[in-house]
């Protein structure tokens, strides 16, 4: 590790030396400036001497090297077609992860071993594997950028092939049998009904099933067209725009149940939402979550007051539920309690499971999800689908002994004839 120490000069002047050893010997850096010193100190400390040099005397030079963080704001400023909440979240990556760590290094330093310690980096600060990966994937592409820049001495992407770490428990899907699910539905106001139903049987994500109004119906066909979702904006407003994918634009098509059950829901004006709150307005899902959903999971499994949940990822609602929302639901007792903590989202899944189980192809699932290949469909649910092969051998075999079967069967017969 490096050291600290202001010295004074003859003329009463001061100045920082950083010491380090390198190759085993003492050495140092002098600084006029005692900030650029300790922002020295804490590059040295991350990449070590020689890089951290090599930074040092490339700074001094007059055409001095791209860095990592020039890279990447070039990178940003090459992006089209985002969503203002998704640029502010890239921002937020430079700035809060990408520039205090490797963002004065050199492109041209930026390598396998400073990639990985940039990842550990972003470990030790708490972050979850799917947040480092989101992360790590925004700075794979930057590097893809400087690839294709004639003025960034970068030959290959130094991102590629790196291993992630497992931090933290990673929050595993949860699926209801159909039995949880009705049974989760006793302990939810009917006001919400529908919208669970209509979450659980077609697998929409939030923010295309609450941005739904009735003009997006089809009456005649019992079809439904989702084509906007809620968009987040970087604030605490959203906005409508189009789904997440080209194909989440999609038709829906209702069985005679499930239109029954929507149907009622369509005679407000074309422009107003299907699916509202208990006062006519856009249900936002923080709301719904703390005041609906997090207090029927919970009344759902019998705990009576926040002391009593003592499931590790699921928090205590904020709230009691209201009393004239919730009035006459009891929580569940002993013998008939939920036993999941699933998720708003973890609806979608289910939905999914249950096409699964029904033995739908993935292909008309990932249709109907709006997921933009297959290959995403059996990433998230693959596991799901292999526990039906056994049946698909099974049916084969079955098929190889009817014929077997009908061959001996043929053969009796010839004996007989004879």
């Amino acid at each position: 590790m490096s050291s600290i120490r202001v010295r004074a000069r003859k003329d009463g002047s001061s100045y920082t030396q950083v010491m380090f050893r390198l190759h085993g010997k003492q050495t140092s850096e002098s600084f006029d400036d005692h900030r650029e010193a300790l922002k020295w100190q804490a590059l040295l400390d991350r990449v070590g001497p020689e890089k951290a040099r090599l930074v040092l005397n490339s700074a001094q030079e007059p055409q001095t090297l791209m860095t990592v963080e020039e890279l990447v704001v070039r990178h940003i400023e090459q992006l089209t077609g985002l969503e203002r909440g998704t640029l502010q979240k890239y921002e937020r990556y430079l700035r809060n992860d990408i520039s205090p760590c490797i963002g004065s290094l050199p492109v041209a330093l930026f390598d396998e071993e400073a990639d990985a310690q940039w990842v550990n980096y972003l470990a030790a600060k708490g972050n979850s594997r799917k947040t480092i990966k989101n992360k790590h994937g925004f700075l794979s592409s930057a590097m893809k950028t400087g690839m294709k820049l004639s003025n960034v001495p970068l030959t290959h992407n130094p991102c590629l092939g790196r291993k992630l770490p497992k931090t933290g428990k990673k929050q595993e899907m949860v699926v209801y049998t159909p039995e949880q699910f009705l049974s989760h539905l006793r302990f939810v106001p009917t006001h919400w009904h529908t919208l669970i139903h209509f979450l659980a049987r077609f697998g929409p994500r939030w923010s295309e099933a609450t941005a739904l109004m009735p003009m997006d119906f089809d009456r005649k066909h019992k079809a439904a067209h989702i084509q906007r979702a809620w968009k987040w904006t970087g604030t605490s407003e959203t906005r409508l725009g189009p789904p997440k994918t080209e194909t989440s634009d999609r038709h829906l098509e209702f069985d005679e149940e499930s239109w029954d059950m929507i149907e009622p829901l369509l005679f407000g004006p074309d422009d107003k939402f299907v699916f509202t709150n208990t006062v006519g307005g856009p249900i936002r899902i923080q709301t719904f979550y703390n005041n609906a959903w997090k207090p029927s999971i919970w009344l759902a499994n019998g705990c009576e007051s926040p002391s009593q949940l003592t499931h590790p990822d699921f928090r205590p609602p904020r709230r009691v539920p209201k009393a004239g929302m919730w009035h006459g639901i009891e929580p569940a007792p002993a013998h008939e309690r939920l036993g999941i903590w699933p998720r708003i989202h973890d609806l979608r899944h289910t939905c999914a499971s249950w096409l699964i189980d029904a033995g739908y192809d993935l292909f008309a699932i990932s249709r109907l999800l709006g997921h933009e290949s297959t290959d995403t469909t059996t990433r998230i649910y693959g596991h799901l689908v292999r526990g039906k092969l056994r049946n698909l051998a099974s049916g084969v075999s079955q098929q190889l002994r009817a014929a077997e079967e009908g061959q001996r069967g043929a053969g009796r017969t010839d004996t007989a004839a004879a």
